[in-house]
């Protein structure tokens, strides 16, 4: 890594180990967007930092970037999270085709620290897609969007919402197809956009990640890109099926530092763990004869903590050596989402592993509201309920052993 990069991830873990980690559980109990946080990491810049150069962004490296968000995790999950979702929102306008409007939006991030969010997913209240997500009709010189969509993560804080919405016949749209579709920014504050503030999560709650509704919002052709939905198919089969390249493999970098975050904040339990089992003396009030014996003596406590300190450390050795392979192009497709699906597995099972037995190792005692674990925890499972379960992961290695291809779901696209 670069010197610069060096100076940024020392910058962040300073600051996610002091201020962002003695917000963290006020924003928990609150419910409440960590802006003081995010406003810290754009005085550093890292709302551009998966912005290319040329563009004006930090194009910090993806070894940089998964450091930051570990660190970050560390201090603080919801705001990991928050960053980490805002890059994969950019990323994918990055790759938009040119235009204005994506032009604008990646100045303001860089210069400004715009922030984006992404709500495109089933609202928290629904368990049927088919009636949700975003329409756009043809309105002559602008476009007209309307719908509801969930899991907007950073919604509160959020400059711009990528929308992506289904073109459908509207009047003076006789020339449109209804399988088109519409990309557009739409700017916070816009009349007709309603941030609904229904994230209630057990764990990460300070993530605003509420549902956005859009009710008869205008928005000028100029500012929005409408695409036949056969050319979006085709660009999806040629990153999915297409040989890996150097510039694919970097696409996995937010996906990558998502599982750092997963890293990080695994590493802080482990962290509360060891120190509240040494400070841990007994189990009873009052002395018992033969004295209180320290728990940290124990050779079952010796076991179980060895076994979350195994998952920790070669969870950092997993992803850190995916993190390198990336520089170098895989052979075929399959040897990449082979790599990949093992990472995820890992990094999955790291997470299980580690609340599971930091949890009995610290017993009732630590288990409640009076330390951070009982939130760390479940910050924890909120970061690996809701993508890539574990025995889809397992299938998948099997799948790809056979010599099949294999399909990985979540952020990864499909």
């Amino acid at each position: 890594m670069k010197e610069s990069e060096l100076q940024l991830i020392s910058a962040v873990r300073e600051l996610s180990r002091t201020r962002f980690a003695g917000r963290a559980a006020q924003f928990d109990q609150e419910r409440r967007f960590p802006q003081e946080n995010i406003a810290e990491l754009k005085r550093l810049g890292l709302p551009g930092m998966v912005v290319p150069s040329h563009l004006g962004g930090l194009d910090i490296s993806v070894e940089a970037q998964v450091r930051i968000m570990e660190e970050i995790g560390y201090g603080d999950p919801s705001t990991a999270t928050i960053l980490g979702m805002h890059c994969h929102t950019v990323a994918a306008v990055v790759q938009l085709p040119p235009a204005s409007f994506r032009s604008a939006a990646i100045d303001e991030i860089c210069r400004a620290g715009a922030m984006l969010c992404g709500g495109n997913a089933v609202p928290l209240a629904e368990l049927d897609g088919r009636r949700s997500g975003y329409r756009a009709e043809d309105r002559g010189d602008h476009f007209v969007l309307s719908g509801r969509a969930g899991f907007a993560t950073g919604s509160e804080g959020a400059t711009y919402a990528l929308v992506v919405a289904r073109l459908s016949q509207g009047a003076g749209a006789a020339a449109a197809r209804p399988t088109d579709i519409v990309f557009t920014l739409v700017p916070a504050g816009t009349r007709g956009l309603e941030i609904h503030r229904n994230w209630n999560g057990m764990g990460l709650r300070a993530t605003a990640t509420h549902d956005i509704e859009l009710v008869d919002v205008c928005i000028p052709k100029a500012q929005a890109l409408c695409v036949p939905v056969a050319d979006v198919q085709r660009w999806r089969e040629s990153v999915e099926q297409g040989p890996p390249s150097l510039e694919s493999q970097r696409q996995l970098r937010n996906v990558m530092g998502l599982l750092g975050s997963w890293l990080g904040l695994s590493q802080a339990v482990m962290d509360f763990t060891v120190g509240f089992l040494g400070a841990r003396y007994g189990k009873s009030a009052g002395a018992p004869a033969s004295g209180f014996q320290g728990v940290a003596d124990q050779a079952h406590i010796h076991m179980a903590l060895g076994r979350a300190e195994h998952w920790v450390e070669t969870g950092r050795i997993v992803l850190y050596d995916t993190v390198s392979r990336l520089e170098t192009p895989f052979t075929s497709k399959t040897s990449l989402d082979l790599q990949v699906a093992r990472t995820l597995y890992h990094l999955r099972r790291m997470c299980e592993e580690v609340s599971n037995a930091c949890m009995q190792l610290c017993g009732a005692h630590g288990y409640s509201a009076v330390h951070p674990l009982e939130r760390m925890l479940r910050d924890l499972a909120g970061y690996i309920v809701m993508r890539w379960k574990t025995d889809e992961l397992v299938a998948a290695l099997g799948r790809g052993a056979l010599g099949r291809p294999i399909a990985l779901h979540g952020l990864l696209g499909t």
